[in-house]
């Protein structure tokens, strides 16, 4: 385990080159999915986009009389994905553990 700075500890994990292909696969069959519903405002870890045309683009709609800008912060949350489970034979078959 690796001590995180905000206290608490997290797993260590080497990814392995058969990780990296799958992952790479994944990414490449399921990016194209994904990105045909995203929303066209939303920047975050989006491929051709970059947190400068994000910061553009909220400066153009704030000189457009636009006040209010959302910005939401999900870096813990993968920190709440219940690993196990997704292991299990109900996730692979569609169905959520409390079903």
């Amino acid at each position: 385990m690796i001590p995180q700075p905000g206290g608490g500890e997290r797993p260590l994990g080497i990814p392995t080159i058969r990780d990296r292909v799958v992952q790479t696969a994944a990414k490449l069959l399921l990016e194209p999915i994904f990105e045909a519903d995203f929303d066209p405002n939303a920047y975050g870890y989006r491929p051709k986009r970059s947190a400068q045309e994000a910061i553009q683009k909220v400066h153009k709609l704030l000189c457009e009389g636009y006040a209010n800008v959302v910005d939401a912060d999900l870096s813990k949350y993968f920190d709440t994905i219940p690993h196990s489970e997704l292991g299990s034979e109900d996730c692979r078959s569609g169905h959520a553990a409390s079903d």
